[in-house]
């Protein structure tokens, strides 16, 4: 039996033979069913950009609770060309130990397989290019700097990383793939560097490769960054809550300073990120989140999160490996079209899996308008999304921190329409009304099937949508970068909903303290018992409120 599994695009482009593992296509792994075993995967299919088949790969192993080479967080990160810039300056760093480096040529390349090099003088580099990457097939291209420093040695800079198909390997290097792929089969229950874990609903499962961050001394206070961008069309939190969080910020002595896309730099000179743009893996959001966890300050919302929440084909199987019911839910390929046949039962809906505020989310009536919307949507992405439709009036959003109930709220449709935000050609929208809910007046099945589906993302901030029907309550997404404004989510709990907030912040800060991490950081001599103290109303209390109903932007 084989105890891990060779995904690649076309069985042929993988010719060699594994005696230890099974190849098959990333199709075939997309199609796998439910008693399937989760074997580890090492993904060798030709593209992992943003939504491409490689992607989806390791994507889907992370959410089936499957180890991957490379995992999704390598995956994200190779996509950003400021992170390659990082891995190459850690990279250089090295090349002056290398006991040889050619002295005729201009430009050399260096191969890596598994961690294991084409050239054995350059182990020590090989290593650490696995360790940084964590990518199966890696080429190095080696250039000489330019110099004016003559008589001296002209140093050598990395010109470019790049991840290789298995077909692009040369045939010379059959035996030193061969033996790296061997010796990771020897260790297959993958505890070796870089490799991705089981998600246990912990942010911590995806760490990044750089190591801890440098200590620095402990601050008398909190000084919270909050990443905003003036360009957000439809931000998470609009100024006046901003406001609002900076006022109650004053009274805990938190001072909260918004930031934006330019202030990259600045981050490490924070106490903690609250991302309150629209995040995305693809843009600065996921840097800032990710410098943020480099340099050992609490972030919401976390990298992990970020990939997780913002990918429904992630969230669709992980609410399958989790038993929380959803929509009865199939992916569609460009292989797969055909099974458009198998549907009989309209209307369904179709969406993107990188959708968000209600864009990439379709309804089609028959057959022939199903596959109209899906041809379209996979010019844009490797998988779309088909769902049976439910009808109700409303959506259920239930905000969830660190594991506990947040807000409660109802979201209604607009007028006429089965979404709650429609959008219209020439850019506008409509929106729903929101009906803010004490958390102690959501039908308890609700909350609990909010709480559990959260908890199978991670320990952040998230926003749960679910639908309430007669069949029972279905759970529609887990959003990262809930909304939180005034008047609207906050509207039971008043200006409690954002000393939660700042306490929360609070505690992560204090865990990250006791467990010898990168940062120490305090409320001066303040107590966080102490601050609790100046939360004058109960959760109970409020819990009693009565619901509000207001117009709202909405996300």
């Amino acid at each position: 039996m084989p105890n891990h599994l060779i995904v690649v695009d076309e069985c042929e482009d993988f010719r060699w033979v594994d005696p230890s593992g099974l190849v098959i296509t990333a199709e075939e792994y997309l199609r796998r069913g439910r008693g399937a075993p989760e074997l580890p995967v090492v993904n060798l299919c030709r593209e992992h950009g943003h939504l491409s088949s490689g992607y989806y790969v390791s994507l889907i192993a992370e959410a089936r609770g499957a180890k991957a080479l490379p995992d999704m967080r390598a995956v994200a990160d190779l996509d950003h060309a400021e992170i390659r810039d990082e891995c190459k300056a850690a990279l250089e760093s090295l090349l002056a130990r290398a006991p040889r480096l050619p002295g005729s040529s201009a430009a050399f390349s260096l191969h890596v397989y598994f961690g294991e090099p084409d050239q054995p003088v350059f182990k020590e580099l090989a290593h650490r290019a696995f360790e940084l990457l964590r990518t199966p097939i890696l080429r190095i291209d080696f250039e000489q700097a330019t110099s004016i420093n003559f008589g001296q040695a002209t140093p050598w800079r990395i010109a470019s990383l790049r991840v290789l198909a298995p077909q692009e390997v040369p045939q010379a290097h059959d035996a030193i793939l061969l033996d790296g792929l061997e010796r990771l089969a020897l260790r297959m229950n993958f505890r070796s560097e870089g490799i991705s874990r089981p998600v246990d609903g912990s942010a911590d499962d995806l760490a990044h490769p750089f190591g801890q961050a440098p200590r620095r001394a402990p601050p008398s206070r909190l000084d919270l960054a909050v990443l905003v961008n003036p360009r957000d069309k439809i931000p998470p939190s609009k100024a006046k809550a901003l406001a609002r969080l900076a006022d109650v910020g004053r009274e805990l002595r938190v001072t909260v300073t918004l930031v934006e896309p330019r202030d990259y730099e600045r981050l490490a000179s924070f106490d903690a990120l609250f991302i309150r743009e629209t995040t995305s893996v693809s843009d600065h959001t996921y840097l800032f989140a990710r410098k943020a966890e480099q340099e050992g300050i609490p972030v919401l919302d976390d990298p992990a999160s970020i990939i997780r929440c913002t990918n429904k084909v992630f969230l669709a199987e992980l609410m399958r490996r989790g038993g929380v019911a959803t929509p009865a839910t199939r992916f569609l390929t460009r292989h797969s079209l055909a099974d458009i046949e198998k549907e009989r039962v309209f209307p369904v809906v179709v969406k993107i899996p990188h959708g968000s505020f209600s864009k990439g989310v379709e309804r089609a009536a028959d057959q022939a308008q199903l596959r109209e919307i899906a041809e379209a949507m996979l010019t844009r992405s490797h998988v779309v999304i088909v769902q049976d439709f439910l009808h109700t009036e409303f959506d259920w959003r239930i905000g969830v921190l660190g594991g506990e109930p947040f807000f409660a709220a109802r979201y209604f449709m607009c007028d006429r329409h089965w979404q709650i935000l429609k959008h219209a050609p020439d850019g506008s929208y409509v929106e729903g009304v929101t009906e803010a809910v004490a958390t102690g007046n959501v039908p308890h099945k609700v909350l609990d099937a909010a709480l559990r589906a959260a908890h199978l993302v991670g320990d952040g901030l998230y926003g749960v949508d679910l639908k309430e029907t007669s069949e029972g309550v279905f759970v529609m997404e887990v959003n990262d970068n809930p909304n939180i404004d005034v008047g609207l989510e906050d509207a039971v709990l008043g200006d409690e909903l954002y000393r939660r907030l700042l306490l929360d912040f609070q505690r992560r800060i204090e865990a990250t303290r006791r467990r010898g991490s990168a940062k120490v950081i305090r409320f001066g001599r303040t107590s966080l018992a102490d601050i609790e103290g100046r939360c004058e109303t109960s959760a109970t209390e409020f819990a009693l409120r009565q619901t509000t109903r207001r117009e709202r932007p909405f996300k």
